[in-house]
């Protein structure tokens, strides 16, 4: 079904990968367009243009002139209804981390197979919060102070377990229906879980958690 009057863009100065992503766009996700650009100019100005009808920006980490987290941030805090899913020829896990905390929806490494970036594609798209487990790995190191402190908000066994369902990108109704308790609760369990993390939406949540737990958020 086509996503009327839903604008994508796809920004990455490879133009053999942006080709590539963007017969995938427009294949799989039936936008009604879908743009390309190679430069940080180019893509604001096209989020300029057309504003509220573009709901995905599938951008490169190394946009140039975006640099990097820095630039991330800044199209997350100008359009923040965009979902914006980073692509990248390799990033550790601290990186990545990093680019969820700047506000972005998801990551995907460029040697992903075209199975993985049509499902990050669809679940970033759907809402989801979208990490492939295998991005997330990592040999294990003594914590980070951000991991410390997460530690000490000790969530309580429920919570843990409805922010592991969220982190998986399900809904409330979803993650209600898992447990079998009612969408309320859920809400509260929710609220509590945010208080307690320091956090005020599902993808710095997210990103919390990913950064002391092998969790990985992975779109269904």
């Amino acid at each position: 079904m086509t996503r009327d009057n839903q604008v994508a863009i796809v920004a990455d100065d490879n133009a053999l990968c942006g080709a590539g992503l963007l017969h995938i766009m427009q294949t799989c996700l039936n936008f009604s367009k879908v743009h390309t650009c190679r430069n940080f100019r180019e893509l604001a100005g096209i989020l300029g243009q057309y504003r509220s009808r573009v709901t995905l920006a599938v951008v490169h980490y190394d946009l140039p002139g975006m640099k990097r987290t820095s630039g991330l941030r800044r199209l997350a805090e100008a359009w923040p209804s965009v979902r914006i899913l980073v692509t990248a020829d390799g990033c550790d896990r601290d990186t990545i981390l990093e680019i969820l905390s700047a506000g972005s929806h998801g990551f995907i490494p460029k040697s992903s197979s075209t199975e993985e970036l049509e499902q990050a594609l669809r679940a970033t798209a759907a809402g989801h919060v979208f990490v492939l487990p295998s991005s997330m790995e990592r040999t294990l190191r003594q914590p980070t102070q951000q991991a410390a402190s997460v530690n000490e908000a000790k969530l309580t066994v429920r919570q843990k377990e409805v922010m592991e369902l969220l982190a998986e990108g399900k809904s409330n109704k979803q993650i209600a229906t898992a447990l079998g308790i009612s969408e309320g609760t859920v809400k509260v369990h929710v609220n509590a879980a945010f208080r307690a993390l320091g956090v005020h939406n599902r993808v710095n949540a997210t990103t919390a958690l990913l950064s002391h737990s092998e969790l990985s958020a992975v779109g269904t």
